[in-house]
Order: C-alpha cells, then structure tokens, then sequence
C-alpha cells in the first residue's frame, strides 16, 4: 500500500523547486550588468567563469609574441643588467670624413707627434715627402689641398728644377715638425685632400709665399706658369 504524502507537504516541495533560480540565471545577469564581460562558460555547478574582451586580448598577444619568438615586457622579471657587446673598429688619426669618399666640411687632427719626413725612395712609404705638394703620413698619402706645385716629371726642364726645389722646401717645413691636418674628402686618386699646417702655420701658404706652388684654383696650373712660355 502506498502512503500519500499530504497535500500540503507536496506543495510546498512544488513551490520549493519552482523558486530555486536557474544555474544560468546569474550568468545572464553579469553578462548583461557589464558590457566588457565577452563570454561565460558554466563550470558543473560552480557558476559561471567570465573573461573579459581585455583579458582575452592580452592572452592573444601573449601568444603571438611566444610564435614571433619574442618576449613581452611585462613578463621579463630580471634584475641583470644588459650587456651591449660593441666591435672594436681600427684605429686611424683620420676622422670618418677624412676616410671617406665625399665628405661635408673641414675635419681636424691635431697633435701628430713630429717626426722625420725624409724623401720617398723605392720601399714602403709610411712618412716621407714625395714631391712638393705630396707626402706620406702613418701610411695615408696626403696631398696638400690648396695648392699646385710643379712636376717631378716636368714639361720643360725649368718645371723639373722648380720641383725639386718644391719638394725640398716641402720636407723642410714638415720635417720633424708636429703636423695638424684640415682634411675634406679624397681626390680621383684616393689620396686624403688636407690643408697641412704645423707650429709655424699653414705650409700650403708657406709654398705659395716662398715662390715654389701656386695657390690651387680649381684646375692644374697651365704650362706657362712653371716653364715661363
């Protein structure tokens, strides 16, 4: 035989069920209080797990910089210090205009310690005066930039004789003297285009005063000037 249950027991059992909220009910209210909230997933009784459209993109980027092989800042956590490892570059007493092919303005050197600038022979040259607007210096050919001085290899004997003149004027103003160079670039041949001047002034000038080069305008000197024609 099967016991009843009272009326009012079944009622109140009904009106029991009838009241409890549904799981998703709270979920729906969040979503709908806070428009930033994009999604909710129900957990097995747990409620609702929400995540944010803010959230959601910074695990996005995460991502992405874990593909790219990089690393976001806000996950270094390192208090060692970054060491920058630089190569070491070859020393040279000519700044970077100087060893390039065009330059823009003058650039200096000064202090180049004195030392002998004999006549260039057959060897090496390292520093020694090859005629009167050339020499060697640490290994760079520099020839003196405001100036023309005659040829060695003249056009008539006259330029040859002015020459040789030139050159020995040229090693006595450099010889043993220290050497402050103004360079600007590098002529068709390569060689470093300077104004040269020592304690005793600018030596271009010098040549020009003492009657052995023609200040430089732009062109080689023509042949009247050093063979008299």
């Amino acid at each position: 035989m099967v016991r009843r249950q009272p009326d009012n027991a079944l009622q109140q059992e009904q009106e029991r069920r009838r009241d409890r909220p549904r799981r998703t009910a709270k979920s729906d209210t969040m979503r709908n209080s806070d428009p930033d909230l994009l999604l909710a997933v129900e957990t097995y009784g747990r409620g609702a797990r929400f995540f944010s459209a803010r959230s959601l993109i910074a695990f996005v980027v995460v991502i992405v910089f874990a593909l790219i092989g990089g690393t976001p800042w806000f996950l270094l956590d390192s208090d060692e210090p970054v060491e920058t490892v630089f190569e070491a570059e070859p020393e040279s007493f000519f700044t970077s205009s100087l060893t390039g092919d065009v330059a823009q303005g003058y650039d200096f050197y000064e202090g180049l310690e004195a030392r002998p600038m004999p006549f260039c022979g057959s060897g090496a040259n390292e520093n020694c005066v090859v005629d009167g607007e050339i020499f060697w210096l640490n290994g760079e050919e520099i020839r003196i930039a405001n100036i023309d001085a005659p040829q060695l290899e003249g056009r008539c004997l006259s330029e040859t004789a002015r020459a040789r003149e030139a050159r020995a004027t040229l090693q006595q103003l450099l010889d043993n003297q220290p050497i402050e160079l103004r360079g600007k670039g590098r002529d068709a041949f390569g060689r470093v285009l300077a104004e040269v001047h020592t304690s005793e002034g600018d030596v271009g000038r010098k040549m020009v005063r003492f009657n052995v080069a023609a200040t430089w305008k732009g062109r080689e000197e023509p042949v009247s000037t050093w063979c008299g024609g």
